[in-house]
């Protein structure tokens, strides 16, 4: 059985974060059973960081690794900047067709300022998300182990150099003890 772990965290060595593996490497030692391992369904990072690399800025890579604030906010970006980029459109329109570009006063500088500034916000949360995917995919996919040998309360801090978790149990009698004092 042991073999069968081993092939597990070899498979998928690319997934997870090397301190990950060591602390989901001791967390299952004690286990018989490892046949829920081949049911997990993890993320690739690489896939990921493809992902984000087309589809970022409308914010799928976040809503994949269930960042569903981030992922909004992506979209909330991106809606802003579609819209004020239709303004622009029509704006110019309505100006060229009367032949009088200061129709509008400062207003298409106003929009086009705007739109310049939702594109620059766009493009460094886009660049951000791209240096950061891989290791947020990695983290992603040691909390869905965690989750699935029913863990809670993982720190997956960077400054650590292992991650400390406890389980529901000793999360359950810790509070029991709390209650008797």
């Amino acid at each position: 059985m042991q073999n069968n772990l081993e092939l597990f965290f070899v498979t998928n060595n690319d997934k997870f974060r090397p301190e990950h593996l060591t602390a989901l490497r001791n967390l299952c030692k004690d286990r018989e059973d490892f046949s829920f391992l081949y049911g997990v369904s993890l993320k690739s990072p690489i896939t990921m960081f493809i992902i984000s690399w087309f589809l970022g800025t409308y914010g799928v890579d976040r809503f994949m690794l269930k960042d569903i604030k981030a992922g909004l906010a992506k979209v909330a970006v991106f809606v802003i900047f579609f819209i004020l980029y239709i303004a622009l459109i029509f704006s110019a329109v309505i100006a060229s067709e009367n032949n009088n570009y200061d129709y509008f006063g400062g207003g298409l500088i106003f929009i086009t300022a705007i739109l310049c500034l939702t594109a620059i916000i766009m493009f460094v949360f886009w660049l951000y998300d791209l240096c950061t995917v891989i290791r947020r995919t990695k983290e992603y996919n040691f909390m869905r182990m965690c989750e699935i040998l029913n863990l809670t309360d993982v720190n997956t801090s960077v400054s650590q150099s292992k991650p400390t978790i406890t389980t529901v149990s000793e999360t359950v009698s810790d509070k029991n003890i709390a209650d008797n004092e």
